[in-house]
């Protein structure tokens, strides 16, 4: 059930928006959320580069602040 709450959040309020996904120490992907489906998250980076992250091993999700001069 929780899963489903997280995917609906980030489908109504971080698609098209540039993020931070926290998973582990590890793991901390940046990049703009372009999908939400079947319990995968799609970001995509500055270098064109799609990452696809398994939702349930999402911990925190977060808008990126907008850097000074940043015009996206």
């Amino acid at each position: 059930m929780i899963i489903i709450n997280i995917s609906k959040f980030i489908s109504e309020h971080l698609i098209n928006k540039e993020v931070d996904v926290y998973c582990n120490p590890d793991s901390i992907f940046s990049g703009k959320a372009i999908g939400c489906a079947d319990n995968v998250l799609t970001l995509l980076d500055k270098t064109a580069t799609m990452t696809f992250i398994n939702i349930p091993h999402i911990i925190a999700i977060w808008e990126k602040k907008r850097e000074k001069g940043d015009k996206s």
